[in-house]
């Protein structure tokens, strides 16, 4: 009934497996999430949807309810909390490669 659904038709869920439309579900909250200003965690296998003021830059992907892998990270790079400016990955290849 979202008008923003990609399956418009309630009746076509039905003809959906289980695994597709739970994949369907997961992409429709993650998609939410990051629409609220939110972040997903980025460890493998969690991808907790997380909601932390916009100021935040330090994430604790805080495991509770049986979600959240407990992962601190940083808000603009995605890697393990540091402070400072980000390094990207190239960056850092670059770094390692002039060594």
């Amino acid at each position: 009934g979202c008008p923003d659904s990609l399956i418009k038709e309630l009746h076509h869920f039905r003809i959906l497996g289980e695994e597709q439309y739970n994949r369907y579900q997961r992409y429709g909250t993650e998609e939410y999430v990051l629409q609220m200003g939110g972040v997903l965690c980025p460890t493998p296998g969690c991808g907790a949807g997380l909601l932390p003021e916009p100021e935040v830059r330090r994430i604790v992907c805080e495991p509770s309810n049986g979600l959240g892998c407990g992962f601190v990270f940083c808000r603009e790079c995605k890697e393990e909390y540091h402070e400072g400016e980000c390094l990207t990955f190239l960056e850092t290849q670059g770094a390692i490669a002039q060594k």
